[in-house]
């Protein structure tokens, strides 16, 4: 009963973006049968047959476009359009369709959209609650029973990389195939849910938090920390928060025997000899391989095969193997200009995600990004409320009042 109230409070306009942002949000269904992210394709193509209806606008004028950045992008499109043709014919050529797609349809779709911010909150909330619910049955079936659970597994995806059976190493997931892709999809949710509910702490924050950090990803470590300093409002509080993160990592260091109560002996020993770490390596672990020549100032065309010898596997190295320093500033760039309030929160929020994955080829990040950059020019954050929000309540305490006078004459 509960459920069919919620879900009868969202208008149909909400499902027309709810439904594809769930979809996106299990980009780590990459099936290679069907040519890759199939939850990705459906998503494009009920966005195309929603916008069939009715064409979201691009209002230029209201865009993040102004003269100066216009003039970059005159000097900077000709160069963009190289590299992805350069990509193409490097044989990368589903990753140059799935950066236009998600450039030129998702971004402008999700950035564009006339949300109702409380519908857009429940769904948020909806998704996060999705995503603990089968992360603690997962986590809880093989802590309490020793039952590995696979949600993966009658898809024909590729393997789960959540248990190492040699060394016994479990660590839970979720939806995904290893914690980092369960933390990055929460934790980008969540920093959506926290601009919407600005300096609240509630129940559910919490539950996720602790989630992350018993997904025993190290990034997820790090983005458990990342939330707490962006959305805590109080100075005293997010001194207080590095000061634990500090002591924390003092003890991993130096009396790890102590630290094992809480993570697993391996967990602790990837931590304490973080550099010898195959995972760290893997996506950080090579900047000895950037030669400062012209392709490392403009990129080498759009691969995310080739990227990972160049910067590491993550979305900083991807585009800056493909566009370059250049490009890389420049993204950055149009992303401050886009961010209308709070640039440097909501920049850093996306930084921190561009440490994961390489996410420009996910339709996921590029409808996040989308929401991001929308709420950041209609919210009003000295009053932690969406614009349309405030509205709405000044309009309609305006109306009681209007039925009080009508009530005395």
């Amino acid at each position: 009963m509960r459920l069919q109230l919620l879900l009868g409070s969202f208008s149909s306009k909400s499902i027309t973006y709810a439904i594809p942002l769930f979809l996106f949000s299990l980009w780590d269904y990459y099936i290679i049968s069907y040519g890759g992210r199939i939850c990705d394709y459906f998503g494009i193509l009920l966005i195309l047959f929603f916008a069939s209806y009715k064409i979201f606008k691009i209002d230029i004028a209201n865009y993040y476009i102004n003269q100066t950045v216009l003039l970059i992008l005159l000097f900077t499109l000709p160069l963009f359009f190289v590299q992805i043709v350069s990509g193409i014919s490097q044989g990368s050529v589903l990753t140059a369709g799935a950066f236009c797609v998600g450039l030129f349809l998702i971004f402008p779709y999700f950035l564009h959209f006339d949300y109702n911010f409380r519908h857009l909150l429940k769904i948020v909330n909806i998704l996060i609650v999705v995503n603990l619910i089968f992360f603690y049955i997962q986590f809880l079936a093989f802590k309490c029973f020793g039952t590995l659970i696979d949600y993966h597994s009658c898809f024909n995806v590729i393997s789960l990389r959540i248990f190492n059976p040699e060394t016994l190493y479990f660590r839970a997931a979720g939806l995904f195939q290893e914690p980092n892709s369960f933390c990055l999809t929460v934790y980008m949710l969540t920093v959506i849910r926290m601009f919407l509910k600005r300096g609240v702490f509630d129940l559910l924050l919490i539950i996720t938090l602790v989630a992350i950090f018993l997904s025993e990803s190290l990034w997820g470590f790090g983005a458990i920390f990342s939330l707490l300093i962006l959305f805590t409002p109080s100075k005293f509080y997010r001194l207080l928060i590095i000061g634990l993160f500090v002591l924390f990592g003092i003890i991993l260091v130096y009396t790890p025997k102590y630290a094992m109560y809480l993570l697993d002996p391996i967990t602790v020993g990837r931590i304490s000899n973080i550099t010898d770490d195959g995972s760290y390596h893997g996506r950080y672990g090579h900047e000895s391989n950037i030669n400062y020549d012209f392709n490392f100032f403009f990129g080498n065309g759009l691969s995310t095969k080739k990227f990972q010898g160049f910067t590491g596997a993550n979305a900083i190295g991807f585009i800056l193997y493909s566009f370059g320093l250049f490009g890389f500033i420049f993204f950055l760039v149009v992303l401050a200009i886009g961010f209308k309030k709070n640039r440097l929160t909501f920049l850093f929020a996306v930084i921190i995600a561009m440490t994961s994955y390489p996410l420009f080829t996910y339709m996921f990040w590029w409808a996040w990004l989308g929401i991001l950059i929308r709420l950041s020019r209609s919210i009003n954050f000295s009053t932690a409320e969406p614009v349309s929000l405030k509205l709405k309540t000044i309009t309609q305490k305006r109306a009681k009042k209007q039925n009080c006078r009508n009530v005395f004459l």
